[in-house]
């Protein structure tokens, strides 16, 4: 049996466009990158290659917001909606360290 495998442009423009509508389709289905190429009969390769290149990971330094509890812990926010809460007594020079941030100091 032989696999179709859909048409993928040959322009610049036109094959950004068709895997950027692939990878808002895959964001969506709640599928793997796995289960979403072989549904879409996709190379797996591409489709990774495309989201890395279209959707690249935020890096950790772009955390812009940091609360002090009553409690003295922190909680840190991140543009992407990820929070980490760090217990009373968390060492925040490590903290800093961790997530690349420059010392004020």
């Amino acid at each position: 049996m032989t696999e179709h495998l859909p048409a993928i442009p040959e322009g610049n423009t036109e094959r950004a466009a068709f895997w950027s509508r692939h990878i808002d389709d895959l964001l969506q289905s709640n599928l793997s990158h796995r289960a979403y190429a072989e549904q879409q009969g996709l190379p797996l390769a591409r489709l990774t290659y495309w989201k890395q290149k279209l959707r690249p990971r935020p890096k950790a330094t772009a955390f812009v917001q940091a609360s002090v509890e009553s409690t003295s812990s922190v909680r840190i926010h991140h543009r992407s909606g990820t929070v980490i809460e760090c217990l009373p007594g968390t060492d925040v020079a490590w903290l800093k360290q961790l997530l690349g941030m420059p010392d004020a100091s």
